[in-house]
């Protein structure tokens, strides 16, 4: 993979997490009980 095929790449994944980084701060928010058991594992 080339420097352009990762940026590219880069770019595609940022567009698609601000596309949906709105949706997913009101369902989210600060966290939720899927959020703390994923916290729980890592803890």
């Amino acid at each position: 993979m080339t420097i352009d095929n990762l940026r590219k790449a880069n770019d595609e994944t940022r567009s698609a997490w601000d596309a949906n980084a709105a949706f997913w701060d009101a369902r989210m928010g600060e966290g939720n009980d899927f959020v703390n058991v994923l916290l729980l594992a890592v803890i």
